[in-house]
């Protein structure tokens, strides 16, 4: 027999479908297959259901069909997953019975259906051929779960997750465009990579609302993130640190401190960039009064402290700048055109940089700050001819 020879005959074209929904792994009978159409509910589990053999097929077509019965022809029937189950777990397996060849495996996702060829190759042989006819639809793709994922589309009715367990997730075109048009969720235990692969830059777009990148972003090559709307752009990290390798184009805007008179303002390692402004010291300055402490040395950290008054002339009535050690090394710096200017150099690391309440104290006298994870570098500033600057 060739299949030059064959014709394929839809069986029982009024398709009125066997139903099984039983909640154990089943056996189909011939009967079910008769039908031409079994819609099969697996009830809340995966199943692995098993075909009748070869040799009852082949009876049970004889005696149905009768003369129309011809082994040179393949008979077709369809099976369908009925499950609604959205965590795309209710998966049917078909096994073959004895006798049946089965030519490509066949496991049916909730709501997925495949046309079945029935090959009679012997009286008691048959070759089994199957035919995916619909992709997961829909409505039971809001989760899925797979190691490995090939297709042009997959869409959801309420929004797509892809998640891992364990261990990591890729998401790569390959050159072209990645568009992730909501949220990528991953467990914590792993590493969550967006690639643009080899060619091509890497684009996270959030055309309204906030773009979050939960975890690490990974590419070779350019990579811009960026609003497609006017507005800002926000880099928030929910614990640690935003760590930016390269250059950001158009600039930071960081969050702006005003200090608290007669208080303690603490600066945190996640203000870097920003400016402190501190109004003009009528209390003296001590370890929780008028005093800005910085963060620990972190790479990268850098502040700029404005100071917006003259001094009221008491001295003790500034504001002192701390570290959480001796670790501040740098100059200051009182400069006037009339009278000269004074340099001096901070070359022994101190815990504190102390700007006095004395009158020589100006509007827009500032401390520029940097770290390299091991010390503060400073370069204090003065608009007068006497510095009103110390150390401790």
């Amino acid at each position: 027999m060739t299949s030059s020879t064959r014709s394929a005959c839809l069986l029982n074209t009024n398709l009125v479908p066997s139903v099984v929904s039983l909640a154990q792994n089943y056996t189909y009978t011939t009967d079910d297959i008769l039908t031409g159409f079994i819609k099969r509910d697996p009830n809340g589990a995966a199943r692995t259901d098993t075909l009748p053999t070869a040799s009852q097929l082949i009876t049970s077509l004889h005696g149905a069909l009768g003369s129309g019965f011809n082994v040179t022809n393949t008979y077709l029937f369809l099976l369908s997953n009925e499950s609604s189950d959205v965590s795309n777990t209710n998966i049917i397996t078909l096994s073959a019975g004895t006798g049946i060849t089965m030519k490509n495996s066949v496991s049916l996702s909730p709501s997925q259906l495949t046309l079945m060829a029935i090959y009679i190759t012997s009286s008691s042989t048959i070759d089994m051929y199957s035919t995916l006819l619909t992709s997961t639809s829909s409505s039971s793709v809001n989760t899925l779960t797979t190691s490995s994922i090939t297709t042009n589309t997959i869409t959801g009715p309420s929004g797509l997750t892809l998640s891992t367990t364990s261990g990591n997730m890729t998401l790569s075109p390959n050159g072209g465009s990645l568009f992730v048009p909501a949220t990528v969720q991953k467990a914590t235990s792993g590493t969550l990579t967006i690639q643009a692969g080899s060619a091509g830059d890497l684009t996270l777009n959030a055309p309204t609302g906030v773009l979050n990148v939960p975890t690490t972003v990974r590419k070779t090559g350019a990579m811009n993130i960026t609003t497609l709307t006017s507005g800002d752009l926000t880099l928030t990290a929910a614990s640690g640190n935003v760590v930016v390798n390269n250059v950001l184009k158009g600039g930071i805007i960081a969050n702006n401190v005003v200090a608290t008179e007669n208080a303690a303002t603490t600066l945190t390692s996640t203000q870097s960039g920003g400016v402190v402004y501190c109004p003009q010291s009528t209390h003296n300055n001590t370890s929780s009064v008028n005093v800005i402490n910085l963060p620990a040395p972190t790479v990268g950290f850098s502040v700029v402290i404005v100071f917006k008054s003259v001094g009221d002339g008491t001295s003790a009535h500034g504001w002192q700048i701390t570290s959480t050690a001796a670790n501040m090394i740098g100059n200051t710096v009182a400069q006037n055109t009339a009278a000269g200017s004074s340099n001096t150099n901070v070359s022994t690391a101190k815990t504190s940089v102390i700007r006095n309440g004395t009158t020589n104290a100006q509007a827009g006298d500032y401390v520029e700050i940097w770290s390299d994870g091991t010390n503060h570098y400073f370069w204090a500033w003065a608009g007068a001819a006497t510095t009103p600057w110390s150390t401790a």
